[in-house]
């Protein structure tokens, strides 16, 4: 209407029919394709109503009137926004507008959406993984909305009751696509932490006074992390793919990660500035971490450096380390790998790390400490987790006890 990157236009869901009211009026704005509606809480009869322009067919009442001040105030507050050149769209336009219409109410979708909205600006803190996991459980609370008979909720509802409510929802209707289970403890929990975070957002903004997690305790589940003994990492290096590429290469990519600890999108993310020699030859990788942000400076081991020299070839047309393939194709082939391999392990690229952390460093005496530094760990605490004892390590210990007795 008023510039043509943005509309705002009213229209009647003539879906719904209330007695002697009619039906309900939406708005809709448009901003650059995308689309964000909302009830104005006014209703006009369908007989009443001029599809064309979307107002009223009476040329002057107190409907159009309130319909025009809603236009106006969306224009004002997208002037604003542009005056402070902040971030604009038809959700975020939206959700400004419910906001200073009902004082501090707003929807709880409404102010997750501005939160994600925010958070995807600040790709210094928030890497395109996290984000994708806030919309995930933004999916999935939707989800739940419509299992209850409810298309949205303000954040002030949102109380311990409801929070129940959507854990038991969780615990009872998401499927992993992993392991076509019901989701883990841990990793409904997960959502909740992400919601946590949200409505603390809602506090500090004064919206709510205090977050109803206060009163909801999330108690994880220890887990055993799953790593390649000594044996099964020779296993893997020694399987013979050299009739399957495709193979051969999820193999290299799963050992690099086994000798740098690398994460997966860490490891395909690497490119030829990444790796430095010194003048003794050793090789250096440096690189910033997509999770943490954390950088991290690592000398490779020698399987590493074959890894790397093997796939030259590539990197002079694709300036990256190692072959690249998508996460869900790589843990699909690794598991072909592992058969071949003779490793029943429902292996995944994760393990990769686990297996460095655990068979490759700590059960060869690498000091906790550095194999800390070497995970790119900002607390030593989230280090002990892969600070497993392992048979071999055990056997290693006794017999320098034995030297002594």
């Amino acid at each position: 209407m008023q510039k043509s990157n943005c509309t705002v236009k009213f229209f009647l869901n003539e879906r719904v029919n209330v007695p002697l009211k009619g039906s309900p009026i939406y708005c809709r704005i448009t901003m650059r394709r995308k689309k964000a509606e909302f009830a104005t809480d006014e209703f006009c009869q369908p007989k009443k109503w001029d599809n064309k322009n979307g107002a009223p067919l009476v040329r002057s009442n107190r409907i159009k009137e309130y319909l025009n001040f809603i236009e106006s105030k969306i224009f004002e507050i997208k002037r604003e926004l542009e005056y402070q050149n902040k971030n604009i769209s038809a959700k975020i336009l939206k959700a400004k507008y419910k906001d200073q219409s009902s004082g501090k109410k707003i929807t709880f979708l409404d102010h997750m959406d501005l939160f994600i909205e925010h958070i995807s600006q600040l790709k210094e803190d928030y890497g395109k993984s996290r984000i994708s996991k806030y919309k995930t459980t933004r999916r999935y609370f939707t989800n739940f909305l419509e299992s209850i008979n409810s298309k949205t909720i303000m954040i002030q509802d949102y109380d311990l009751e409801k929070i129940q409510a959507f854990d038991m929802y969780l615990a009872t209707n998401i499927v992993d696509a992993r392991t076509q289970k019901l989701i883990g403890r841990n990793t409904i929990n997960n959502h909740h932490k992400l919601l946590k975070v949200v409505l603390n957002a809602a506090v500090k903004k004064e919206i709510l006074s205090i977050s109803p997690y206060s009163n909801f305790k999330l108690k994880d589940i220890k887990t055993n992390r799953e790593f390649l003994t000594k044996d099964e990492l020779i296993a893997f290096n020694k399987v013979e793919l050299a009739n399957n590429e495709r193979f051969d290469r999820v193999r290299d990519i799963f050992l690099f990660s086994c000798y740098t600890g690398l994460r997966f999108n860490d490891a395909q993310n690497l490119r030829s500035d990444n790796i430095s020699i010194d003048s003794d030859n050793n090789h250096w990788l440096t690189f910033e971490q997509a999770k943490t942000k954390q950088m991290v400076r690592l000398p490779l081991l020698k399987p590493a450096i074959e890894i790397y020299n093997k796939y030259e070839h590539l990197r002079k047309s694709t300036k990256k380390i190692i072959p690249k393939i998508s996460n869900q194709k790589f843990n699909d082939y690794i598991k072909v790998v592992a058969g071949l391999a003779g490793v029943t392990k429902n292996i995944s690229h994760h393990i990769a790390r686990h297996t460095f952390a655990t068979t490759v460093t700590l059960s060869n005496d690498v000091p906790l400490e550095v194999v800390s530094n070497m995970l790119g760990h900002k607390d030593l605490k989230t280090t002990q987790i892969y600070a497993k004892i392992t048979d071999e390590n055990k056997v290693k210990q006794i017999d320098r006890l034995n030297s002594f007795i």
